[in-house]
C-alpha cells in the first residue's frame, strides 16, 4: 500500500527527517539522560542510608536476643545492692 500524496509529485511534501526534528529529539534525549545522571547520586545516598538503618535494626535485634539469653528479662534473677556487684 502506497501513500497517495507521494504519487502527486508535490515537492513540498517531505519524505525525510528535518534538521529541526533531529535537534529537538537530541534535546529531549539529553534532558532524559541528565535526569538519570542526577538520580544516581541520590540513589547511592538512599542505599547507604538503608544499609545504616539495617545495621541499626540488626543491632537492636541482637541486643534483645542477648538480653533474653542472659535471663535479664526475668526480674526474679536481678541482683540489687552490693551483693550483686562482683568483688574486684
Amino acid at each position: 500500500m502506497t501513500c497517495p500524496h507521494l504519487r502527486t509529485g508535490n515537492p513540498r511534501i517531505s519524505r525525510g527527517v528535518s534538521v529541526l526534528e533531529v535537534l529537538i529529539s537530541i534535546g529531549v534525549a539529553s534532558i532524559g539522560l541528565l535526569g538519570v545522571i542526577l538520580l544516581v547520586p541520590l540513589a547511592d545516598h538512599q542505599m547507604n542510608r538503608g544499609f545504616m538503618l539495617e545495621r541499626a535494626s540488626q543491632t537492636g535485634v541482637n541486643a534483645v536476643r542477648d538480653f533474653e539469653a542472659r535471663g535479664m528479662h526475668d526480674p526474679t534473677t536481678w541482683m540489687w545492692g552490693a551483693r550483686g556487684v562482683a568483688e574486684r
